[in-house]
């Protein structure tokens, strides 16, 4: 066993545990309503369908990677489907040995291919800029209130970056810029720098009036010998 070192603070950083808990909730949120009531004793009979599940990342079952052989499902028994029994002999050890090295040498191309994919899709859409001690950002809201949609993204109020404990680790020691609250511990994907902009906004220009454009009085035109009145008083005068 080897020990795995993933990002501080950064739950994606840790994908392949993440994952398999938002699987396990999407097969728990399948059940029954009245089933949903007691949860728990469901997850012996889940988990075992997702281990014996080809995964898609690593080609194999779990099952298959823990104990060199393909699970026997309660279908088979119910069936009297049976493997032949073999006896635990020498060359029984070496075909079984032989089986689970292939399927971790298989699962682990697999894996690094699927990875190297998912990073690459991943640092397509990544664009960021380098945060600094001092720097001034904003933190990001991770839980929301109401609809999703409309609800801002980010905190209203700047924060300070105090320090990095470690350059190699994208993780900043922040507090508010007023002094208010306490310090917070977060990773780079959660900070916005916003050190282009002023400490004080600018007023907003008053919007100044439209003037409406004045009428120009009616100009008298000779047209066919009679004149274009210029009020209705004269036009009225002119009928009589």
């Amino acid at each position: 066993m080897s020990k795995s070192r993933t990002s501080n603070y950064h739950p994606i950083g840790n994908g392949q545990y993440e994952r398999f808990d938002r699987t396990l909730c999407d097969m728990l949120g399948s059940l029954d309503t009245r089933k949903k009531i007691n949860w728990k004793s469901h997850v012996s009979p889940l988990v075992f369908a997702y281990n014996s599940t080809r995964h898609e990342s690593t080609g194999q079952s779990p099952y298959m990677l823990m104990f060199g052989r393909y699970h026997r499902l309660p279908i088979d028994a119910a069936l009297g489907l049976r493997e032949k029994q073999q006896e635990i002999t020498t060359k029984y050890i070496k075909d079984l040995k032989d089986r689970i090295t292939k399927a971790h040498e298989l699962a682990t191309t697999s894996a690094n291919k699927a990875r190297d994919q998912q990073k690459s899709h991943y640092d397509n859409r990544v664009r960021g800029v380098t945060v600094k001690v001092c720097d001034r950002v904003l933190v990001k809201i991770v839980s929301f209130e109401g609809k999703h949609k409309l609800t801002d993204r980010w905190e209203l109020d700047p924060y300070t970056v105090l320090s990095q404990q470690n350059e190699d680790i994208s993780v900043f020691i922040v507090k508010k810029e007023n002094g208010e609250g306490r310090t917070r511990t977060l990773h780079r994907n959660l900070l916005l720098p916003i050190g282009f902009l002023s400490d004080t906004p600018e007023p907003s220009p008053i919007p100044t009036p439209k003037l409406r454009p004045r009428k120009r009085p009616a100009k008298r035109t000779e047209e066919l010998g009679t004149t274009q009145p210029n009020s209705k008083k004269e036009s009225d005068d002119t009928l009589f």
